[in-house]
């Protein structure tokens, strides 16, 4: 694909995911999403031939997006802490950002030939593979460095971390609030028990 037509298809998704963030599918229109570009309706359908092919690429573009940040948050050798810090604040403004229109999809049953729901699972399930695995070596690393306790699977110490952000705590970050995360990520590591 030339440069040219690779521009105009990332524009086509920032403009899509735009829209359906903020109208979820079924309040979504092409031709919004042609305007937000400054093109016509044809020249989206001569990229995405439906609507449905245009969420599924434009999730598995937001997908591939974050999946690369969180996996750069994971790499290298700075604390468990640290990282588990910035991967809250990430993904807790990428929700106040994406605002909630992802989520009426899910109430979306189906759209043409395509389910919604099955669309979105789909896309998800990679990215979910992918961060916790980067989560998982975090933690091997920072159980190594004598960080963390050797004596829990790494993996469900990961997939803690990964669960962790909520609309809530987005909601919190929103109006300011960075230490409810300093102080989950100090409960995360110092646990609940008493002293």
């Amino acid at each position: 694909m030339s440069e040219i037509r690779e521009n105009r298809r990332s524009e086509i998704l920032q403009a899509a995911c735009k829209e359906f963030s903020e109208k979820g599918f079924a309040g979504a229109k092409i031709e919004d999403i042609a305007h937000r570009c400054g093109i016509g309706k044809s020249t989206v359908y001569e990229y995405f031939p439906s609507k449905s092919d245009l969420l599924e690429e434009t999730v598995d573009w937001i997908i591939g997006r974050v999946t690369v940040d969180v996996e750069r948050m994971m790499e290298g050798t700075g604390s468990f802490a640290e990282k588990a810090r910035a991967y809250l604040l990430y993904i807790c403004r990428l929700m106040h950002k994406m605002g909630h229109g992802l989520l009426y999809m899910y109430g979306d049953h189906t759209y043409g030939d395509k389910q919604i729901l099955s669309i979105l699972q789909k896309c998800t399930q990679l990215f979910l593979q992918r961060i916790v695995e980067a989560a998982t070596q975090a933690v091997q690393y920072s159980q190594q460095t004598g960080e963390l306790r050797g004596d829990i699977a790494a993996k469900e110490i990961a997939i803690l971390v990964i669960t962790l952000p909520s609309p809530l705590l987005a909601e919190q970050l929103a109006n300011g609030d960075t230490e409810s995360v300093d102080h989950m990520v100090e409960l995360l590591l110092n646990g609940f028990a008493a002293k």
